[in-house]
């Protein structure tokens, strides 16, 4: 049945209605929204100014407490001692509270940067257990660790991850009886660590563990723990800290049967660590008008070194190396030096311009050449490829400044092709990773799909080797993706397959682009393969 005019009619006007409506409760909305983030901006300022004023008063309440404590001023009974000390605990709790709105407001603000560097996990971990001790000891909770011995170094803020240890066995030990244990463990994954505080003590409701690490939280807690009130900042601050480094925390609780609270943060390799230097190089010689060097030694003849005496060996030879290169150039904040184990010393310096950097490039060269270096009963002689680029004289990117690099090392010689070996078992990719190696291969790993497809992004590479099953992102996707996308599509790939796993040509890979092996392989097969595509992908090109 055709609807009337008049009925048509009401119905635009009540659209329109509605949508005027609609429009009046957006802007109504709007407006609130930026009301609540006035208001949310004027409390993070009183509590920024409250905080500073704060510390004026307290400093001098805490000097003039010591100064009675001390007896300086004259003798006091036992009596008097003991409220100082009261004083003393009272004034010292204040000035945490105070520290934690003052880290809170500026990490909100954005105003955290954080200073990473190769960390040793373990000691760091050691370090804060010797703080809390005391504390332990005093309650009679026993502390514990479970630690591997052999701990890979961890790229972070030193001074931030001991924060937030600090705060999360500080809670453990609070909400912990006598006779309890507080315990960290930490486990080392493929692509992250893993940090656990353990305790034994009162536990969380269920209801409260979504809200632990929201700002002043105050939780409902069993009556011996009632009195032990803080700001509820610490493990606020701590969950920032943790989402900067790039990692996740959380907590698992029952009530009467303790908590875990973990974090992760996630396991850098040496050309992403490098990067970043370069990056944050670039960001500082940007905002300061100044000038950064990178450059990139090459041992000459170096996969015959590692046939001829060893991985172990050569690897201490390429750190003996990058030593070296260290002490012969005047070091500045912010400078950085790293070696990889296939025959590279990177060296970014800060404040180098381009003629400087040719000289020193030149210099250090030579101090490579001059140097002998032990090997079993001898000493052997090593000879160095160089090659430097300077911002902003050559490049304004980290990108640029790479190819840079590339290109000239390439003029002085055939450059390496550059393989990259996706599998999530680490074994594995170490295995492929030193044959390839061996053979003089340029070689990157990646434990997942969605790494790979970064890495591809990144950096040129010439060959895919590709395993099938993987969590997350399967190898069937990761080669659509890779095949999908005009900057990869030409790049050769190598499934490395188990018998049984292969359905292709359901899935349209019976084309002449699809190459495989099939596990367990034969090296010289896998090798064979590799040669046979490069060399066809070079015939392409």
């Amino acid at each position: 049945m055709a609807q009337r005019p008049e009925d048509e009619q009401t119905t635009q006007q009540d659209l329109m209605r509605h949508a005027r409506g609609l429009e009046e409760r957006n802007v109504e909305l709007r407006r609130i929204n930026e009301e609540l983030q006035r208001l949310d901006q004027l409390k993070s300022d009183l509590v920024s100014m409250v905080s500073h004023e704060l510390r004026t008063p307290l400093t001098t309440i805490k000097e003039f407490t010591a100064i009675l404590t001390d007896q300086i001023a004259g003798p006091i009974s036992r009596e008097q001692q003991e409220y100082l000390g009261i004083i003393k605990g009272n004034v010292e709790r204040l000035t945490r509270i105070i520290d934690d709105l003052l880290d809170l407001g500026k990490i909100e603000a954005g105003r955290v940067f954080l200073h990473r560097e190769f960390v040793d996990l373990a000691a760091l971990v050691n370090t804060v257990m010797r703080s809390v001790r005391p504390l332990a000891e005093s309650k009679g909770i026993q502390l514990a660790t479970q630690i591997p011995e052999t701990l890979a170094s961890t790229f972070a803020d030193a001074d931030k991850i001991m924060q937030v240890l600090t705060n999360l066995l500080s809670n453990a030990l609070q909400y912990t009886e006598a006779g309890g244990q507080v315990t960290v463990r930490i486990e080392e994954q493929a692509n992250e660590m893993h940090v656990m505080v353990e305790d034994t003590g009162s536990g969380i409701t269920q209801e409260d563990l979504p809200r632990l690490f929201e700002k002043f939280t105050q939780l409902a807690r069993p009556a011996a723990h009632r009195a032990l009130r803080g700001t509820g900042l610490g493990l606020a601050i701590s969950k920032r800290l943790i989402e900067l480094h790039g990692g996740r925390i959380w907590a698992e609780s029952e009530p009467g049967r303790g908590s875990r609270f973990s974090f992760t943060l996630p396991v850098y390799r040496l050309e992403e660590v490098f990067r970043d230097y370069l990056r944050n190089g670039i960001e500082q010689a940007r905002q300061s008008q100044g000038r950064l060097s990178v450059f990139l030694f090459v041992v000459a003849d170096y996969q015959n070194l590692k046939v001829r005496y060893g991985v172990e060996k050569t690897g201490r030879l390429l750190q003996e190396v990058e030593r070296l290169l260290e002490s012969g150039v005047r070091r500045h904040s912010g400078d950085f030096v790293v070696s990889w184990q296939r025959g590279e010393v990177a060296l970014l310096l800060l404040d180098v311009n381009k003629s400087e950097a040719d000289s020193a490039a030149s210099r250090l060269v030579q101090l490579v050449a001059e140097q002998e270096f032990p090997m079993d009963d001898a000493t052997i002689r090593l000879t160095c490829a160089v090659a430097s680029a300077t911002y902003p004289d050559d490049a304004t990117t980290e990108q640029e400044l790479l190819g840079c690099l590339d290109e000239q090392l390439a003029r002085g010689g055939h450059p390496r092709k550059r393989i990259l070996v996706v599998d999530d078992e680490q074994k594995i990719r170490q295995f492929i990773k030193e044959a390839l190696e061996l053979h003089d291969y340029d070689v990157r790993t990646a434990a997942s799909g969605p790494d790979a497809l970064e890495q591809l992004k990144a950096d040129t590479i010439d060959l895919v080797l590709l395993d099938l099953v993987m969590p997350v992102m399967n190898g069937y996707e990761v080669y659509h993706l890779l095949k999908e996308n005009p900057n990869t599509k030409e790049i050769p790939v190598v499934i490395v397959t188990a018998t049984g796993e292969r359905k292709d040509r359901a899935l349209g890979l019976n084309g002449a682009s699809y190459n495989y092996v099939t596990k367990p392989f034969d090296v010289e097969e896998l090798l064979a393969k590799v040669h046979a595509l490069l060399q066809q992908s070079n015939g392409h090109a």
